[in-house]
C-alpha cells in the first residue's frame, strides 16, 4: 500500500484542500491550556496547538490558507466554524494576530447561528466555550488583559447555561482551563494571592477528574506564585509535585520547563550548585526531544547564572548558544510571515 501511494498521481490542490477541509472538521478539540506565561517565572504556556516557529507551523499555515479558499464546500455551520477555529490557531501561531481574531469572529457567529437553530447540542456548547477560551488566550497575547478575562467569564457563562446537556467531567474539565488562564491573567499583572485564589479553585475541580496535566501544570504555576511571593519552601513543593506528576505522565517538554523552574527558585536561595544542576537536566532534556523553545530559556537561565557566580566564560558560551537559538526561531518566524504574504499575494492577483 505504501508503494501505491508513492507511485500514484499527485492530488490535485483543490483535492488537497478538499482534504485539509475534512481533516480539520472531524477533528475533536483537544486540551486548551492558555497562558500563564510572566516574563520572569516560566510558567506553564501550554497549547493545543503548534508552539510557535516549530516546522509544523509553516505547514500548518498554508494548509489553513488553502483551507479557507474551500470553506464553502462545507455543508453545515458547525463544520465550518470548527475548520475557521483551525484556520484562526494557524494565523495566531504564526503571529498574524488581527488575522487570527478576524477567523474566530466568524467562527463565532457560525456557532452562535447553529446554537439557534439547534439548540444546546454539547458538541456546539463545547466548541463554544473553547473558541471563547482561544480569543481570551489571544487578547492576552495583545496585552488586553480586561477582554481576556472578559472571554474566559463569557466560555463559563456559557458552560453554566447549559450544565444540564454537559456531562460532569466535560464541565469541569473546561472550568479548570478558565480558572487556570483567569489566574494566568493576575500572574501578569503581578497579583499572586489572587492567581493563587483561581489555581486553588482548579484543583479541586480537577481532584475527581484525576487529570494527570491538569494536575502538572497546576502544580508548576501554584509553585511560580509561591516562588514570586518569596515563599520558596512552598514552591519547591509544588514544583516537586509538577514534576513527579510529568515523569509519571511522560510530558518530557514539561518536565524541562519544571527543572528551570526549580533552577530559578534555588538561585532565589543562593542555592547555585543546585540550580545548575536542575538547568543542566533541563537543557539535557530539552535537547532530547529537539525543543528549541526549551533549550533557549534554560540557556538563558544559566547564562545569568554563571554571570552572577562571576564565569564569565561560561557565561558568554551559554550566552552565545542563547542567542543563536532565538534567533534561529525569529527566522523561522518570518518565513511563516513571507508564506502567508506570498499567498495573500496570489490571492491578490486572482481577483
Amino acid at each position: 500500500m505504501h508503494a501505491a501511494r508513492r507511485n500514484a498521481t499527485p492530488p490535485s490542490r483543490g483535492a488537497v484542500a478538499r482534504w485539509t477541509l475534512v481533516l480539520c472538521a472531524a477533528a475533536l478539540f483537544g486540551p486548551l491550556w492558555g497562558h500563564c506565561r510572566p516574563s520572569t517565572a516560566g510558567a506553564e504556556p501550554a497549547s493545543a496547538s503548534a508552539a510557535p516557529g516549530s516546522a509544523v507551523q509553516d505547514t500548518a499555515l498554508l494548509h489553513a490558507l488553502e483551507a479557507d479558499k474551500h470553506l464553502g464546500d462545507l455543508a453545515t455551520p458547525e463544520q465550518k466554524a470548527r475548520v475557521l477555529i483551525r484556520i484562526g490557531d494557524a494565523q495566531r501561531n504564526a503571529g498574524a494576530m488581527p488575522e487570527a481574531l478576524q477567523a474566530y469572529r466568524r467562527a463565532q457567529l457560525l456557532i452562535e447561528e447553529a446554537l439557534e437553530k439547534g439548540g444546546a447540542a454539547p458538541s456546539l456548547v463545547l466548541a463554544g466555550s473553547d473558541l471563547q477560551m482561544r480569543i481570551g488566550v489571544l487578547y492576552f497575547d495583545l496585552g488586553d488583559l480586561d477582554k481576556s478575562i472578559a472571554c474566559y467569564n463569557d466560555a463559563l457563562r456559557l458552560l453554566e447555561e447549559s450544565h444540564e446537556e454537559l456531562s460532569e467531567n466535560e464541565l469541569s474539565d473546561r472550568k479548570v482551563r478558565a480558572f487556570n488562564n483567569i489566574a494566568g491573567v493576575y500572574i501578569h499583572r503581578s497579583d499572586f494571592p489572587t492567581a493563587l485564589l483561581y489555581f486553588q479553585q482548579a484543583v479541586e475541580m480537577n481532584r475527581p477528574l484525576k487529570n494527570l496535566r491538569n494536575e502538572g501544570s497546576l502544580n508548576n504555576n501554584i509553585g511560580i506564585c509561591h516562588m514570586e511571593m518569596g515563599k520558596y519552601d512552598l514552591a519547591d513543593q509544588h514544583f516537586l509535585k509538577a514534576l513527579v506528576v510529568r515523569k509519571e505522565n511522560g510530558d518530557v517538554r514539561g518536565q524541562a520547563q519544571v527543572l528551570n523552574n526549580l533552577g530559578k527558585n534555588q538561585t532565589k536561595v543562593r542555592n547555585f550548585a543546585a540550580a545548575r544542576d536542575h538547568f543542566e537536566q533541563a537543557l539535557a532534556l530539552g535537547r532530547q526531544i529537539g525543543s528549541r523553545e526549551s533549550m533557549v530559556i534554560t540557556l538563558e537561565s544559566l547564562s545569568l547564572l554563571y554571570d552572577t557566580l562571576g564565569n564569565h566564560k561560561a557565561a558568554l558560551g551559554a550566552f552565545r548558544a542563547f542567542k543563536a537559538l532565538n534567533d534561529s526561531l525569529y527566522s523561522t518566524e518570518s518565513r511563516t510571515t513571507i508564506a502567508r504574504l506570498e499567498d495573500e499575494f496570489r490571492r491578490d492577483k486572482e481577483k
